[in-house]
Parts: structure tokens; sequence; C-alpha cells
């Protein structure tokens, strides 16, 4: 007997495999004379290398069989806290250039630090795990649900 339904350890696995991809696609980036500054590290590394390391911890205990009662639960903590470092991302940052003035303003220029196509893929990553999480609640209320009413779930 599988510990989860099919469907939901699949886009755990899914969803644990994606932030990967934001090793090489930047985050957040600018755009300053036309070229493109990357930002890979900034205030929300340790954010994305939590929610990363979470979701593949939630992948492979997917595939546990003792997880399968509390698993799905798991699944939706460790959405719900993905969330929140998604949220870290859509706040533009800002660099200053070329110095400050005596009263603080920036005396060369202001970029603004945007979300570019990687924080796209963690919003997939966050998607596929929430639908798993999702699923495996659903498909674990369904088989309680028929075993109370003594019918066999289909």
């Amino acid at each position: 007997m599988r510990s989860t339904p099919a469907p939901s350890w699949i886009l755990a696995v899914v969803a644990a495999l994606l932030p990967w991809l934001t090793v090489v696609v930047p985050i957040r980036s600018t755009w300053k004379d036309l070229a493109v500054e990357e930002f890979l590290l900034d205030e929300g590394s340790i954010g994305l290398l939590a929610m990363t390391l979470l979701f593949g911890v939630t992948a492979v205990l997917a595939l546990v069989p003792a997880a399968r009662r509390w698993w799905g639960w798991c699944a939706a903590g460790v959405s719900l806290a993905s969330a929140v470092v998604l949220a870290v991302y859509t706040v533009p940052g800002q660099v200053n250039w070329d110095g400050v003035d005596s009263q603080g303003r920036p005396t060369g220029g202001v970029e603004l630090i945007l979300p570019d196509f990687g924080w796209g893929i963690l919003v997939l990553a966050w998607a596929a795990m929430t639908a798993a999480a999702v699923i495996a609640l659903v498909t674990r209320r369904r088989a309680a649900s028929a075993r109370a009413s003594g019918q066999a779930l289909k």
C-alpha cells in the first residue's frame, strides 16, 4: 500500500525539485544601464534555502508508509510557511548607488530589485506542494468517510 495518493507524492517530488532551478535562474533582479544585475543571494536567501530543504523532506516523507496519517497536514504547514518566504520576494528591494547626501538621499541613483523568472518557478513549486497537501487531505477524509459508512473507496 502506497503511503500517500500517487498524484500527491508526485506533486510533492515536483515541488521539491523546482526550487533547485533557481540556482541558475535569478529570483530577483534590477535593470541598470541596459544590463541585468542578478541578485541570487539577498535577504530572503535563508528562507529560500529553508523552503527548498522543507520541500525535499516533505517529498521524502510522502513515500514513508508510517507518515500516511499526518503527511497531508505536514505538507499544508510547509506550504503555508513557504508562502511567507514568497511574500519576502514580492516586496521590491532597493539599491542606492553612487552615495548619499547628509540627509540620506541618494545622489547617484536608485534601482528597484523586482521579482524575476525564478520567482515564478518558486510560485509553481509552492502551488505543487499546496495541491499535494489538498489531494492528500481530501483523499484521507474520503477514505475515513467511506470506512465510517462501510463502503469501499473508489
